[in-house]
């Protein structure tokens, strides 16, 4: 963060500590790509028209999913709910890059024992399939929180 000049390192347990589920590595890129997190099942699906879209909704074993969809089949939303807990992701402000819509806005929302957690990314360029290279290292005026 620059404004701030601090930075933030951790794994993935400080994702499953903060949105309160428990995320691997491809479920949290499928996430940002607006691909869903869980595939859905063959049996038991209910589908619904709405008023902008679509809803899918399904189960797996005690987990309940719902996607929601616009008129042009692309994700806003993905729900997933298991007993008290629950994540909301939520994607817009959707742009076509190299024939894929990627979504520039995701808002990940974490319900669980009461409180209410939340993650925003707003990206303002965004390539793929690219080579990319890191040479970096965090500033020694930084703060680490």
């Amino acid at each position: 963060e620059q404004i701030g000049k601090t930075f933030f390192e951790g794994d993935f347990s400080t994702i499953e500590d903060a949105l309160g589920f428990s995320l691997n590595y491809a479920q949290i890129e499928n996430s940002l790509r607006a691909v869903p997190l869980f595939e859905t099942p063959k049996r038991r699906v209910r589908f619904a028209a709405i008023k902008d879209g679509y809803i899918l909704k399904s189960r797996l074993g005690n987990l309940r999913l719902s996607k929601t969809y616009n008129q042009q089949l692309i994700m806003t939303k993905q729900l997933l709910t298991l007993g008290q807990k629950q994540l909301v992701i939520h994607y817009s402000d959707y742009q076509k890059i190299s024939g894929q819509w990627i979504p520039m806005k995701i808002h990940y929302e974490g319900h669980s024992k009461g409180e209410i957690a939340q993650l925003k990314f707003e990206f303002r360029k965004v390539e793929v399939n690219t080579s990319i290279r890191t040479p970096f290292s965090i500033p020694r005026s930084y703060t680490r929180i």
